[in-house]
């Protein structure tokens, strides 16, 4: 719901109707949460893909073990093999259909999620030559400089960022209590 609503109120000074684009940034959890997205704002989310693979890499020396470990003198081993996680395919699926959805006529105004510069050609494209305003939403202090050039303006997400967020402990049936890290 945080998503609809903070859509609702960075668009409202618009009277338009707008696309909200989730960036490669932003990961819901929950698949309902989607669903609850998708029909209380009438967007469609375009789903990427996480690949995970074995890869081996090289380690900083000397290598930093947690827990801490200390070998005799030459011993550490140079490289690793690692779990290397990568999302494959969101800026990409993004970026078309933003730019498909500007040609077609699908919305007045888009209001895009991201501090991906990978995003400023699809948005540039949407603003420069569909002649569409875009709205970059950013959660950064300091967005991309390349993307501020490309879009109609920036509203900073932060703010609403706290209130939204879930509470320190929640319940789920029949699994316990799900805690917040102290750290977060």
């Amino acid at each position: 719901m945080f998503l609809c609503q903070l859509f609702r109120h960075l668009t409202m000074n618009t009277g338009n109707n707008g696309l909200f684009c989730l960036g490669p940034i932003i990961q819901i959890p929950l698949a309902l949460e989607y669903t609850k997205i998708e029909r209380d704002a009438e967007v469609m989310i375009h789903y990427g893909n996480f690949q995970v693979k074995e890869k081996l890499f090289g380690l900083v020396q000397p290598p930093n073990f947690r827990p801490p470990l200390t070998l005799p003198p030459g011993a550490a081993p140079k490289v690793a093999h690692v779990w290397k996680t990568e999302e494959k395919g969101s800026d990409v699926n993004l970026g078309v259909h933003l730019v498909r959805d500007a040609f077609t006529g699908a919305f007045e105004v888009a209001a895009v999620l991201t501090n991906d510069t990978d995003l400023v050609e699809p948005l540039r494209i949407v603003s420069q030559e569909v002649g569409l305003p875009v709205v970059l939403l950013t959660p950064a202090n300091k967005p991309a400089q390349s993307l501020v050039n490309v879009v109609a303006s920036v509203r900073h997400i932060r703010p609403y960022l706290g209130p939204c967020q879930f509470p320190s402990s929640i319940t789920v049936a029949g699994k316990g209590p799900i805690i917040k890290p102290s750290g977060w």
